[in-house]
């Protein structure tokens, strides 16, 4: 799998290409198919256009998308306390 809940990922090698390259936060599993892909719930600031489906055609700030078109967005792994010591010194 690429993410896991609570990653921010960006969106890539979608059907319409107004869908690519959208931040969103991955939720939840919502399923996996029958080739074994995990499907992910998610969220979005940018609506995205629906191409299959009930919602099809309109445009919506949250839905479902394959594990395999999201890259997940790493930084620098950040914690609320600091227990490393730092020392100074000055000549």
């Amino acid at each position: 799998m690429n993410c896991k809940p609570g990653d921010l990922a960006v969106t890539t090698g979608m059907f319409v290409s107004a869908n690519n390259d959208v931040i969103v936060e991955v939720e939840s599993i919502a399923f996996v198919n029958s080739q074994g892909i995990t499907v992910w719930n998610i969220k979005h600031r940018k609506p995205m256009l629906v191409d299959v489906g009930r919602q099809a055609g309109m445009w919506v700030s949250n839905g479902i998308i394959c594990d395999t078109n999201l890259r997940p967005i790493s930084g620098v792994p950040v914690h609320d306390e600091q227990f490393d010591k730092v020392s100074v010194s000055c000549n």
